[in-house]
């Protein structure tokens, strides 16, 4: 049975370029690498996944950030883990870090920035936004941000509209 390929969160030229030199990879093998980097991508789906409909369509950073980082773990420990290292134990304490993290995520008490396969590609704080807000006074304004999110704004209908307007059928 085929495994299921996860969420390519980071590659290994984002490996080498912010978490780990290549030269520090040792005899590990590419393949090896590659190996260890798509078991770290399918860990950050497994702890996304308890939130977000996978695949996500788009994320940030902070999680390529965080598959950069348990990818280095996870070759360091194949090379040969050294807890009396300093280097070595930096790695360590990377992972434990981003591990916390993703189970805040998995918890709820975290939002990464995303957009999951959900039709109409919602989700976390970097989904398309819609909103709506109770609003007392001013006319009828529009104004756009960044030249993307428009915010709305109806004195009569007591509301603003934040987001694109695709999202609220205009």
């Amino acid at each position: 049975m085929p495994l299921l390929a996860p969420t390519p969160y980071a590659t290994l030229a984002d490996v080498y370029n912010s978490g780990l030199p290549q030269a520090a990879v040792g005899t590990v093998t590419t393949p090896q690498q590659q190996s260890i980097l798509d078991s770290s991508n399918a860990k950050i789906d497994s702890y996304i996944g308890a939130k977000f409909t996978l695949p996500l369509v788009q994320w940030g950073p902070d999680l390529q950030n965080a598959a950069v980082v348990l990818t280095a773990y996870g070759i360091i420990a194949y090379r040969g883990f050294d807890p009396e290292d300093p280097g070595d134990v930096v790695f360590k304490e990377r992972r434990d870090h981003v591990t916390k993290w993703l189970e805040l995520i998995a918890e709820g008490k975290v939002t990464p920035v995303v957009v999951d396969s959900k039709p109409g590609g919602k989700g976390g704080a970097g989904g398309d936004p819609f909103t709506t807000q109770a609003r007392t006074s001013f006319s009828t304004t529009q104004a756009q941000l960044d030249g993307q999110v428009t915010i709305n704004s109806d004195a009569q209908a007591g509301q603003v509209f934040i987001g694109r307007p695709t999202l609220r059928g205009w």
